[in-house]
């Protein structure tokens, strides 16, 4: 039991501490917004959007402050943070009131940022729609149709304009896109030229220098043909002094060989002779005695007949 109690008291001490905690802190975030309100009516928007600031990480959830924020913002001309502000101050919110005015400011600031890219209306545009929407959503939550047609007709005119703006952008680009495409067929048409003039100047040097090889060449050849020429005039000469000469080689070389022939011969006939020298001495002395003989006997003969001859004129005196 006694355990019990300490625990209800331990838990009433808790929720006393958290309300006494909660108070404090309201009554700080109230003290801190009222500054903040008057440094917003005193056009001192920084100083106010740092309180403003302070007070929400006291309350981050309060629609209030979230909405007298993003006033402050829109007034510094930060209007996309502004938008962020003003639609969690919308989400936040429970006051329709409270609501209609910031569905009403977040248009604002739409249209502010759509003006701010309206060069771009790609851009531009959906944000002005998205404008034109939030500000029927204002009037449908009880926001003034004094103030919500006329930002919607501005908005409108705004849309027009942004519509002749790109109209006339997809004018200009397709302008451009002809121009660039002709620029770039020019380019195109440039390199292509360049392309040739560099082709017709690579095939006139390597003409050139098959020309300039061509006669090398052709020199070459020419040179070579000379050279044939020549040898074949100098080999004529040669055959020509080859086949003059050829018949007194062929006839040193027949003498030659018949001087070799002669040599042999008398070589041989010389050892014959030598072989027979004494029998053709005894030949030739018998030979020489027989003629010898045979003329000594016809000068014997011839004498006798002369002797005979001249008898008669000769008187004989005795016998021989």
């Amino acid at each position: 039991m006694k355990k019990m109690t300490i625990k209800i008291l331990i838990l009433s001490f808790a929720v006393a501490c958290a309300t006494f905690v909660q108070t404090a802190n309201a009554k700080s975030v109230a003290s801190i917004a009222r500054e903040a309100d008057k440094l917003y009516k005193s056009d001192k928007y920084d100083e106010a959007l740092k309180l403003y600031s302070e007070a929400l990480k006291l309350s981050p959830d309060n629609p209030v402050l979230l909405h007298n924020q993003a006033n402050a913002y829109y007034k510094l001309g930060k209007y996309q943070e502004a938008i962020d502000g003003y639609m969690r101050a919308s989400a936040k919110s429970k006051d329709n009131s409270l609501t209609a005015k910031s569905k009403f400011n977040l248009a604002s600031a739409q249209l502010k940022e759509a003006f701010a890219k309206q060069k771009n209306p790609d851009e531009a545009m959906p944000m002005v729609k998205d404008a034109i929407s939030n500000w029927q959503s204002a009037e449908d939550l009880g926001e003034s149709i004094d103030k919500v047609g006329p930002a919607i007709e501005l908005s409108r005119e705004f849309e027009k304009k942004l519509l002749e703006e790109k109209k006339q952008q997809q004018k200009q680009q397709e302008k451009q896109q002809k121009n660039d495409n002709k620029d770039n067929k020019n380019k195109d048409k440039k390199q292509q030229q360049l392309k040739k003039n560099d082709k017709d100047k690579k095939n006139k040097s390597k003409k050139k220098q098959d020309q300039q090889n061509k006669n090398k060449q052709d020199k070459q050849n020419n040179q070579n043909k000379k050279n044939q020429n020549k040898n074949q005039q100098n080999q004529k000469k040669k055959s020509q002094k080859d086949k003059q000469d050829k018949p007194s080689e062929q006839k040193k070389a027949k003498q030659q060989r018949q001087n070799s022939e002669q040599k042999k011969h008398d070589s041989k006939h010389k050892v014959g002779a030598d072989d027979r020298s004494e029998v053709n001495k005894t030949k030739d002395k018998k030979q020489a005695d027989k003629i010898a003989k045979q003329i000594i006997d016809k000068e014997k003969e011839n004498k006798k007949k002369r002797v005979i001859l001249r008898i008669p004129y000769r008187t004989v005196e005795k016998d021989w």
